[in-house]
């Protein structure tokens, strides 16, 4: 089988695990009382985790899905991405900060790219789910992409795709 087709299984295999679990929990949310304590907190922080660390298990989509199940969308969406916001800046932070960056050689057609699209590219990054997005945020520290800028079009990216699946969610279930 080639890896094409063992992808899309995978992805199917997962998409059916993770539309499961939601049915589950939103069956047993009455027994998930304890859970409210975090609500929106919970969200941001979560969010904020995941966006800062590389691999952390969870994805943004499934945390802001399954939040929505159980509060109001609209503040689920604000706290994912705010959160999400929160960690993609440690991420730029940390590329801003790293040493020796003489020897980062910049490539005469990314900087002409960035100049061109840079906000359009931070903004479509932001705002699809992918998880070298961490590794973007970290390499715009490093070419000492605009801060504000990147925190703008970080935020509006991720507070869209926040709201997307928060609304799918609520719909959903």
């Amino acid at each position: 089988m080639n890896s094409g087709k063992f992808r899309i299984i995978l992805d199917v295999i997962g998409g059916t695990i993770i539309i499961s679990a939601c049915l589950i929990l939103k069956r047993y949310s009455s027994d998930l009382e304890g859970y409210n304590t975090f609500g929106f907190i919970g969200v941001l922080i979560v969010t904020w985790l995941r966006s800062t660390i590389l691999f952390f298990p969870i994805p943004n989509f499934v945390t802001i899905f399954s939040a929505a199940i159980l509060f109001n969308p609209i503040g689920v969406a604000i706290a994912g991405g705010v959160g999400s916001t929160m960690g993609m800046v440690i991420s730029y932070l940390m590329g801003l900060n790293i040493q020796n960056t003489k020897d980062f050689k910049r490539s005469p057609k990314f900087v002409q790219l960035f100049e061109k699209y840079g906000d359009l590219i931070v903004f479509l990054l932001a705002l699809i789910t992918n998880p070298i997005y961490n590794l973007t945020a970290t390499t715009l520290g490093l070419v000492k992409y605009g801060i504000l800028k990147f925190i703008l079009f970080t935020f509006i990216g991720r507070i869209l795709h926040s709201f997307l699946f928060a609304y799918l969610g609520s719909l959903l279930f």
